[in-house]
């Protein structure tokens, strides 16, 4: 499975990301098909003001999901 493709920012903010958090964030995105928590394929991130966007797939359908990550403030 290739390497998500992050912007360097994205990827600077990835990895303040404590290890024990990661995998709680990446299994509990919001799928609107299938209209509930489920787990996600991470492709890409990258910052959006000073919020983390993760985007990938539903790993349960195949559906393009987004994870938003608040700045640590």
């Amino acid at each position: 499975m290739p390497l998500p493709k992050f912007t360097p920012q994205a990827r600077q903010r990835w990895e303040h990301v404590p290890d024990w958090a990661k995998s709680p964030i990446l299994e509990t995105v919001w799928c609107g098909n299938c209209l509930e928590g489920t787990p996600m394929e991470l492709h890409a991130g990258r910052m959006e003001d000073k919020c983390l966007i993760l985007e990938g797939k539903c790993k349960t359908c195949g559906n393009d999901v987004v994870r938003l990550i608040e700045p640590e403030e």
